[in-house]
């Protein structure tokens, strides 16, 4: 069984836990960054990301979905077009940080794939929240 941890978001809300595996794909694309604060689970010291074993180790199987042939099955032009309104909005909701300078299109999208897979909770508000079509 793979270790699971905790991770705190938005100055201090918790969400998880996660594996290992999704937060090193997270960090690799950008969507925490490596001093993020987590606990593993079943424990209460917290930490920085950056401070667990390995977390800079990218598995073989991330590399592959972070590569140039995984991209969303979208052509080049989707990772050199700017961010949707509605993709910027979205992020925005998530109130979680992220690198908007050269944002793409495509990123923006990998970033909100991260992000409501981090806070499942935040993204069925987004979905339910008054005037969304």
């Amino acid at each position: 069984m793979q270790t699971k941890y905790y991770l705190c978001i938005r100055q201090s809300d918790v969400v998880g836990p996660h594996t290992l595996d999704d937060l090193r794909e997270w960090v690799a694309v950008g969507a925490i960054p490596r001093c993020s604060q987590v606990c593993k689970a079943g424990e209460q010291v917290w930490v920085s990301l950056s401070d667990v074993p390995k977390i800079d180790f990218i598995t073989v199987n991330v590399q592959k979905r972070l590569g140039p042939d995984a991209r969303n099955g979208k052509g080049k032009n989707w990772y050199s077009e700017p961010p949707t309104e509605k993709q910027l909005v979205k992020l925005k909701y998530f109130g979680m940080q992220f690198d908007a300078v050269n944002l793409t299109k495509g990123h923006a999208s990998e970033l909100i794939d991260c992000f409501t897979a981090i806070d499942t909770a935040r993204e069925e508000q987004y979905e339910n929240r008054p005037g969304n079509l």
